[in-house]
């Protein structure tokens, strides 16, 4: 664990627009103003094309529109980029990879004496190509500049050697961590442990949403046969949404169970348990329904 203050070996350089700035990154974001194209089919089921012109960071290809001719999108020659500084923190150097998870940074006011390549001009945000800012045009490009700058830093890696890169855990997971500021080992692993955990709940819900279409796809076909054959009908009974999400949230559960075998057994079977006690819900449900339709 390290808090160091980091800078950079030299300025940081866009060697493309001569543009130089003292900080750890440089990042340079490109965006040109495009044909984009839009499809609605929600009425008539045939997709009718609609176009609107916007500032887009990555290029679109009009080639590939419904009408190419009447909306062409130039190429685009100069690309957003991060200039990543040779940097030490204190007697450490720092690896490129380490300096890159640093936040976005902040705006780089461009000085007036700053170098202006033919057809480009500046303007308080940053450079602009085109006939009037004011009035974009089909294949008009501005950039705008960030820099973080060199500042004091906590830093979890490996020190290889007097380098400070990422490590390799026994499970091959790359460790890295860098935040601006001074942050205690605790607190920076704590952070880290409630993003990760944000993630994998995330991910969770995304399973158990493809397992609930999953079910339903199955369970929607057979609701229908039950209407047409009343035999099928008797024996796999009422299907409905909430058999699917009572399906979908156990098939969820014994994967996360799974998961924790190893780690915490003790939670695993809990989730067991409660997966178990879903389907057992689910059974009691089906077998109180077929009494009542018996009875009537």
């Amino acid at each position: 664990m390290h808090h160091v203050a980091c800078h950079a070996d030299a300025p940081t350089t866009d060697a493309q627009f001569h543009v130089r700035a003292n900080g750890l990154v440089l990042t340079r974001a490109v965006s040109m103003y495009q044909w984009v194209e839009h499809e609605d089919d929600s009425r008539t089921g045939h997709s009718t094309p609609s176009y609107s012109k916007e500032w887009v960071d990555s290029p679109i290809r009009s080639a590939s529109f419904h009408e190419p001719v009447t909306h062409k999108n130039p190429a685009m020659p100069v690309r957003s980029h991060r200039f990543v500084a040779a940097a030490h923190c204190g007697s450490l150097a720092l690896a490129p990879s380490l300096t890159g998870i640093l936040a976005h940074g902040q705006p780089l006011a461009l000085s007036t004496e700053q170098f202006v390549r033919q057809g480009w001009t500046r303007n308080a945000r940053g450079l602009y190509k085109g006939a009037d800012p004011r009035r974009p045009a089909i294949g008009d490009i501005k950039v705008s500049y960030y820099v973080i700058p060199n500042q004091t830093v906590s830093i979890a890696s490996k020190n290889k050697s007097g380098l400070l890169c990422t490590y390799q855990s026994t499970h091959d997971t790359p460790i890295a961590i860098i935040v601006p500021g001074t942050k205690s080992a605790r607190a920076l692993f704590k952070s880290a442990q409630a993003e990760n955990r944000i993630d994998l709940w995330l991910w969770r819900l995304a399973g158990f949403v493809l397992m609930l279409f999953g079910f339903l796809l199955i369970t929607v076909p057979l609701s229908t046969i039950r209407d047409w054959l009343p035999i099928v009908g008797e024996i796999i009974g009422e299907i409905d949404f909430i058999v699917s999400f009572v399906l979908a949230a156990a098939a969820t559960l014994i994967t996360i169970a799974i998961g924790w075998t190893r780690a915490r057994p003790e939670l695993s079977t809990m989730i067991f348990a409660v997966s178990a006690g879903l389907v057992a819900l689910l059974a009691l449900r089906h077998a109180v329904t077929k009494r009542r339709a018996r009875r009537n």
